[in-house]
């Protein structure tokens, strides 16, 4: 493996998204000097996949898009498969994904997980599977239909806080009611996943949260609590969306991190 021995971020491809969907109540006089728009007024994202060899097994947190994106999600945002966490994994010689840490079942987030890992052992939110199952209509959205064939996938259900391993789970809610950030440490390897909570290095700041947030004051306080561990505990942010770095180590105080080093 490259990149801090046992870890790097794949990526799986671009989809856009409504700026008002993404930068919430920051202004667009903010937001703007750092994004710009398409011809359709959307900003670009891209799903960051970390994938993580522990103890000779590998490990991905999150999905992404797939191989084969349902094409309504391809046309409503404008889904671009120009890279793939399969065709990655293969040029890196892994042929196995022993497991995956879901953050959420959001359709950008679950596009490899039911599909190409099914045999894995699949950690989500008891929750979640039920917003994806039964998603409410502001959500609708943001989750594909459950299928059948979901079912005979090893769906490993966590109803809370969970330490599996080298990974602890956090149940964060916020974005989504289901929602879990994924810490990462062995030796030097050191890795906060905080999924959608921090998108991307824009969304560092506590007040930058996303207008799709189911509950955006929780989000508020889970996400200052994770900046605070990562901060004293020189934990590697990754961003799940960011299209120009994949991480960073940050410092500061947590109303107000800076950035000291970006991650690619």
């Amino acid at each position: 493996m490259s990149q801090q021995e046992n870890f790097f971020v794949a990526r799986d491809g671009y989809f856009t998204l409504d700026p008002g969907a993404y930068f919430g109540i920051t202004p667009r006089n903010v937001w703007s000097k750092h994004f710009s728009t398409n011809e359709q007024y959307r900003v670009q994202l891209r799903a960051n996949i970390p994938v993580i060899e522990d103890d000779g097994k590998i490990y991905v947190i999150d999905g992404g898009l797939g191989t084969k994106p349902d094409q309504n999600i391809v046309k409503w945002f404008q889904c671009r498969k120009d890279q793939d966490l399969l065709m990655e994994l293969k040029s890196r010689g892994i042929e196995k994904v022993h497991g995956v840490f879901q953050s959420h079942l959001h359709f950008d987030h679950m596009g490899h997980t039911f599909t190409d890992f099914k045999d894995a052992p699949i950690y989500v939110a008891n929750t979640e599977i039920g917003n994806m199952k039964y998603p409410d209509e502001l959500s609708r959205g943001s989750y594909l239909t459950w299928e059948k064939s979901f079912y005979s996938s090893s769906i490993r259900p966590l109803f809370g806080n969970a330490q599996i391993g080298n990974f602890n789970v956090i149940r964060t809610s916020g974005h989504t009611t289901g929602h879990q950030a994924i810490i990462y440490i062995k030796g030097s390897t050191k890795i906060l996943y905080a999924g959608d909570v921090i998108p991307s290095s824009f969304h560092l700041k506590p007040s930058r949260i996303t207008a799709i947030d189911s509950m955006p004051l929780s989000t508020l306080r889970i996400k200052k609590d994770l900046l605070r561990k990562a901060i004293d505990e020189k934990l590697l942010v990754i961003f799940s969306h960011d299209t120009e770095h994949a991480g960073a180590y940050i410092g500061g105080d947590p109303s107000d991190p800076k950035i000291l080093e970006f991650f690619d």
